[in-house]
């Protein structure tokens, strides 16, 4: 293979893999790399890693990285090293990626050393160094281009945001809005919005997912619809919440038409509408994610349980607990056990108990002693039955004292 057809391998290899036609693509570019053409074959192989990282083969794409580091010339080197500390990072390698990365800087190719800032700072965060991965994501954003800037902007939002440095984190975020292109500014809107919810700015946090409904199309104005109907919700504005969530359900994104319909399921059940809450729950319990399979189960169960439908609402429960996703399995646990106090069912109530405790913990939630006891109590005053909030205080008594001591259910 001449120079020329290298060239024009590496094209359609590249248009093939835009298209997603991965596999005519990976063909190609070997065929450039087996021509050990010095230029060409070493764009073929960090190409090639690009694919192969799409498909999170990453072993092979480590290899790859080591092989084009191998036979490419000085100034390609930092490209390379770029493409490695990705992989590196991929795979959860944060030292030696944070290593990697600082080659790239030491380059000093401008080309290259934005976006290796910018690893470098998601490396670091990784490793709990965050002093130096805010100043990673500073330099990233003084050094940055069009493609890296927006991602180390919110990067460094982020960043601040986990050290409640919440009204630096909205400067940065509305910086960026203000600055940025459409396709910038949507990012920022939904991290804005999601920012200010958090706080309880529910009706600020409105105003910027409806800002971003309107510019943002596919995948992301979905997202934008949900969230917007759940800061709706927070404002009890429950006829645009419902509307916003059906548009939702009836959208092009399956993950957030199932996340709406649990959302909408659990609300409808909370306001008496079992049937129609039913009818959107198992719907999400049919979707193809076990992630919103597992919450639909668990709240189909609330609503059942709210229902007065008890034999069917255990069954759920105990099916959101076998799901084995933490976050869900705890909170399924602890309603279990409040309803098999309500059927004076105290042995397995507290089996149910210490499960959600055992579940908290690997949630790595402080759910143990007083959490868990006032979640129980809030969860016996939502039942209405002083009997069992009495019951419930002595079954994590008697949890505390490793069961030495009889406990009466309710009377």
């Amino acid at each position: 293979m001449n120079e020329a057809d290298a060239a024009s391998a590496i094209i359609e290899a590249n248009t093939l893999m835009e298209q997603g036609q991965l596999r005519d693509a990976e063909a190609l570019y070997h065929s450039v790399i087996e021509s050990e053409d010095p230029i060409y074959a070493q764009m073929a192989m960090r190409n090639l890693v690009h694919l192969l990282f799409r498909q999170d083969r990453l072993t092979e794409a480590e290899a790859m990285c080591h092989d084009a580091i191998r036979i490419s010339v000085p100034e390609r080197l930092p490209a390379v090293h770029r493409s490695l500390g990705a992989v590196l990072e991929k795979q959860e390698r944060y030292e030696e990626a944070s290593e990697v990365y600082q080659l790239v800087i030491d380059s000093g190719d401008p080309d290259e050393v934005s976006a290796a800032w910018l690893g470098l700072g998601n490396a670091l965060t990784n490793l709990h160094r965050l002093s130096d991965a805010e100043n990673a994501y500073r330099q990233a954003i003084a050094s940055g281009t069009a493609e890296t800037m927006p991602y180390a902007m919110r990067m460094l939002a982020s960043l601040c945001v986990r050290q409640d440095r919440t009204d630096e984190a909205e400067e940065i975020l509305g910086r960026m809005i203000e600055q940025g292109s459409d396709e910038q500014a949507g990012p920022a809107l939904a991290d804005l919005g999601l920012l200010l919810a958090r706080q309880g700015r529910f009706e600020e946090a409105e105003g910027y997912f409806r800002a971003q409904c309107v510019s943002a199309t596919g995948v992301d104005a979905e997202c934008a619809r949900f969230n917007l109907a759940m800061t709706m919700l927070q404002q009890d504005k429950l006829i645009e919440a419902e509307q916003t969530f059906r548009a939702t359900i009836a959208g092009d994104s399956s993950a957030h038409g199932s996340l709406a319909a649990v959302a909408l399921g659990a609300t409808l059940g909370r306001e008496g509408r079992f049937e129609e809450a039913e009818e959107l729950l198992n719907r999400a319990v049919n979707s193809a994610e076990p992630y919103y399979r597992a919450r639909a189960v668990y709240y189909l169960a609330t609503v059942l349980t709210l229902a007065e439908r008890l034999d069917e609402a255990e069954v759920q429960y105990r099916g959101a607990i076998a799901f084995g996703q933490a976050a869900i399995a705890g909170p399924a646990a602890l309603s279990l056990g409040v309803l098999l106090l309500e059927q004076d069912r105290d042995e397995e109530a507290q089996t149910a108990f210490r499960e959600s405790i055992a579940w908290a913990k690997a949630a790595e939630y402080d759910m143990a002693g007083g959490t868990v006891e006032h979640g129980v109590i809030d969860l016996a005053i939502g039942r209405g039955s002083a009997d069992i909030i009495e019951a419930a205080s002595g079954l994590l008594a008697l949890m505390a004292t490793d069961g030495q001591a009889d406990v009466d259910g309710p009377g």
